[in-house]
């Protein structure tokens, strides 16, 4: 697979607003795991920063240092139900649809994992 120049060098130079001895550790495997994912619809750089986000966190938890565990439902489930630390509201929800999106996109499949079921529902609550 080959990357076009502007989102090679997006991925390459990607440097979050986070402490620099959290990021080094994970930031191959954040570049990897996104430089994989072309299939999404979503732009690079929205990707780097919600797998970046879930990579610092499970590192920080102690998870393995590999994105077929960041990416699992129940690794991803936790990370946005703890709160997606430094996100709040929407922006939640908005990273929770990033991560599967990429999940999804990488094809776990081949792990012995099923796809997450899709959910939704209308923006709206509708009165009873």
């Amino acid at each position: 697979m080959t990357l076009n120049s502007e989102i090679a060098s997006r991925i390459r130079d990607y440097r979050p607003r986070l402490p620099h001895q959290r990021w080094t550790p994970v930031a191959d495997q954040v570049r990897a795991t996104v430089a994989a994912a072309p299939a999404t619809c979503y732009e690079a750089r929205r990707l780097l920063y919600a797998v970046g986000r879930l990579a610092m966190w499970a590192d920080s938890g102690g998870l393995p240092r590999d994105p077929g565990v960041w990416l699992r439902t129940e690794t991803s489930d936790a990370f946005v139900l703890s709160g997606c630390p430094g996100l709040d509201g929407s922006t939640v929800q908005t990273c929770r649809t990033w991560l599967r999106r990429t999940r999804e996109s990488l094809v776990w499949v081949k792990r012995g994992e099923a796809p997450p079921v899709r959910i939704s529902s209308l923006r709206r609550p509708q009165p009873p």
